[in-house]
């Protein structure tokens, strides 16, 4: 397959990510340099995938009905799969990757992948949902410490409650209709994310900030999607934006303290619309928050216009207490990716990063943790306090 054809890849992982893939396929406007991909441990919804490429994880006799609900099964079948994972993604410029959270194949599955991409030194977004609060509070509790485990080995992970989705929908939307549409709507921001290596820059997002910025404070992301049309675009796709589920309505957009914005339209976009449409967003945050703006041209949008945000809350106050980073630096220690000025013995230039992975805690999992002090002893010393440890060269 040509490398052009592999710069994206979108790989949906479990029944969940599967879905989604499904219907970013469905669609007639995909980007023909996007690789789909669907990776289960469930053969019989493999089957079903038309025009994606399909990974069967783990062996056939082991694994071919699915996990039942197990992440550290979904673990143990995509490492065994790891070649097949590994050559899907070597040569992409981006892998973005969609998985269900609270347990199952693509919980366990999202793990193996992280660390695949994190040797390959390739940029991954991991979009993962979130359990509705009606599945019960261990299959939440469970996502949590999916989630938690999943940010500690990834660049960057977008977590999207499914409450959200169904937040603007009345009581009597028919089941189907409305799981189909948490579908379509996480796919399109899914689309979103995948145009942006392509199109031509008019205002640079920095994706790199935007990692540092999610590994510096826990925080809860969502994707919200507008679009628009004619002579009236700029102000369609604000409305379309704001009516977004995923949003979660202007009580969500008040309590906002970092945003990516980007705007993707044809070659016609002008100045004037990018300045109104932004504006126009902005005005709905608080003042002190961190907004990244990117503006694109791509001839395929014509004469429509699309907006992409990623939005995050910060889940209280940063992870790194203030007497840790000054302990930290007085022993020259790498913290949340900002090196210090040790050099090695041998020549010029920093420490490299120690590459350790978190890992899983396999038949343990159930076990209740070591805790002291309410902090959890089960976690590496190094990881709660949020220190990243150099090569030592």
């Amino acid at each position: 397959m040509a490398d052009e054809a592999k710069r994206i890849v979108v790989l949906g992982l479990g029944g969940g990510g599967g879905k989604i893939a499904a219907t970013l396929a469905a669609d007639p406007a995909l980007d023909s340099a996007a690789m789909l991909a669907v990776a289960d441990t469930d053969q019989r919804a493999l089957e079903f995938l038309e025009g994606i490429v399909q990974i069967p994880l783990g062996r056939d006799w082991e694994f071919q009905g699915g996990c039942g609900g197990s992440s550290n099964k979904g673990e143990k079948a995509a490492t065994v799969s790891s070649n097949d994972l590994r050559q899907l993604v070597i040569g992409a410029e981006l892998v973005i990757v969609v998985a269900a959270l609270g347990a199952g194949t693509g919980a366990g599955a999202a793990r193996v992948m992280a660390r695949h991409l994190r040797e390959l030194k390739i940029m991954g977004i991991f979009v993962a949902t979130l359990p509705f609060s009606f599945e019960g509070n261990w299959r939440c509790h469970q996502a949590e410490k999916d989630l938690e485990l999943l940010r500690g080995i990834s660049d960057t992970v977008l977590a999207i409650p499914n409450d959200l989705l169904f937040a603007s929908l009345p009581a009597s939307t028919a089941a189907e209709q409305a799981f189909d549409l948490s579908n379509r709507m996480l796919a399109k921001g899914v689309n979103g994310l995948m145009r942006l290596p392509q199109a031509r820059s008019i205002l640079t997002v920095d994706f790199a900030a935007l990692r540092n910025l999610l590994r510096e404070k826990p925080s809860l992301c969502t994707l919200g999607v507008g679009h628009g049309t004619g002579p009236d675009r700029w102000q369609e796709v604000v409305r379309d934006f704001f009516a977004c589920p995923l949003v979660g309505g202007p009580e969500n957009l008040a309590k906002t303290d970092a945003a990516v914005l980007t705007l993707i339209g044809g070659e016609g976009l002008s100045l004037g619309e990018i300045q109104a449409c932004m504006t126009s967003i902005q005005q709905q945050f608080p003042k002190t928050t961190r907004v990244q703006v990117g503006a694109y041209s791509d001839p395929r949008m014509q004469e429509s216009v699309q907006l992409t945000g990623l939005l995050c809350r910060f889940a209280g106050e940063p992870s790194i207490p203030q007497a840790a980073r000054e302990n930290a630096a007085a022993a020259g220690t790498v913290i949340q990716g900002r090196r210090s000025g040790r050099k090695k013995a041998g020549g010029e230039g920093l420490q490299g990063e120690l590459q350790l992975q978190e890992q899983a805690l396999g038949i343990f999992a159930s076990s209740g943790p070591t805790t002291v002090d309410g902090e959890n002893l089960d976690i590496p010393t190094f990881q709660r306090r949020g220190i990243y440890l150099d090569l030592g060269q």
